[in-house]
Parts: C-alpha cells; structure tokens; sequence
C-alpha cells in the first residue's frame, strides 16, 4: 500500500512539474534553384546542407521561451527567423537545421550561434556571427565571411572570398580563381 501511495504522489508532483522541452520545427517551403534565402538565429545552432531539390526543409526545435519560427517569402526569396521575446535572457538554444538548393543565394545571420554550411555553390555565400564558431564548405561565386568572436574554417572554391574575424582564427583552403581578403586583429589565419 506504502509503495502505491508513493508511487501516486511521485506521479502528481510530475504532472505539476513545468515541461522544458523544445518545440520540434519541420516545414518544407518552395524555393527556386537559384532563389534566395535568409536565415538567421541568436542563440543556438545553423545547420545547412545543399540538396537537389527546389524546396527548403526545415527541421530541429525550438528552445523554450522562444515565441516561433518565423517563415515567410515566395519561391524567389525566403526569410527563415527564429522570433524571440522581448527578454530572451531566460529562453533556451534554438537548432536550425536546413536542406537547401545547392545554386541558393544564401546569407546566414547569428548572434550567439554556431554556423555550419555545406555544399552550397550559388552566386554568392555571406555569414555573419557575432559569438559564434563558422565552418564553410562549398563552392559560391562570392564569399562573405565574418565573426567577431569566433573561428572561421572554410573550405571553399570560389571567385572572391572575403573572411574577417576580431578574436578568432581563419583558416582558408580552396581553390580562390579572384581576390583573397583575410583579417584577424587577435588570432592567425593559415
């Protein structure tokens, strides 16, 4: 009897208990093979690998607090936005996980995130993270590249590639046919 009643109270005190978990995200939206596409985040992780399809999979979760994954545009241009409360101070990490176009134009945008972009080769590839590690692969006519706080590994095959960071290293292989523009002020650049 002592054991079903404890077993009872161990089951009411978990059903009071506030539920933590993350929201799962999973949306499939139209983009043209050469269309562009938006993406950004502040706190978590992006995730994009190119695929041979005219559509964007969306999938990964959202952190609790987070109030919703914002998707909006047409097949010629996509916006993809993590929406955060006013204080997000108190909402957890968001993981973006993306399978896009392979030609797509593509910028990426974090604030404290960690940025990973596979296999895209569009017209041209621009990231920007402010606290965040970034690791390119690919093959875009044009390269942008910056993080304030954070390492860059980029292997690329490109015309121009541009790559910046404040506090952080760059590394650069890849075969660049164009210019070469590489800055660092604390870190090196191999």
């Amino acid at each position: 009897m002592k054991t079903l009643t404890l077993t009872a109270a161990l089951l009411a005190c978990l059903g009071t208990a506030p539920a933590f978990a993350a929201t799962p995200i999973d949306e499939t939206r139209p983009l043209d093979a050469r269309g562009q596409l938006e993406i950004s985040n502040v706190k978590g992780s992006i995730e994009v690998r190119a695929w041979d399809r005219e559509e964007v999979h969306i999938t990964g979760s959202l952190g609790d607090g987070v109030e919703r994954l914002q998707v909006e545009g047409d097949r010629k241009s996509l916006e993809v936005k993590v929406r955060y409360p006013r204080n997000s101070r108190d909402t957890e990490p968001t993981t973006l996980v993306l399978q896009v176009p392979r030609q797509v134009e593509l910028e990426v945008d974090g604030v404290a995130v960690e940025i990973d972009v596979n296999g895209v080769a569009g017209r041209s590839l621009d990231i920007e993270s402010v606290s965040g590690d970034v690791v390119a692969v690919g093959a875009p006519r044009e390269a942008d590249i910056s993080s304030v706080s954070g390492n860059l590994q980029l292997n690329l095959n490109s015309n121009n590639v541009e790559a910046e960071s404040v506090s952080g290293n760059i590394a650069l292989r890849g075969r660049i046919e164009g210019e070469i523009s590489a800055e660092t002020v604390s870190g090196d650049i191999r």
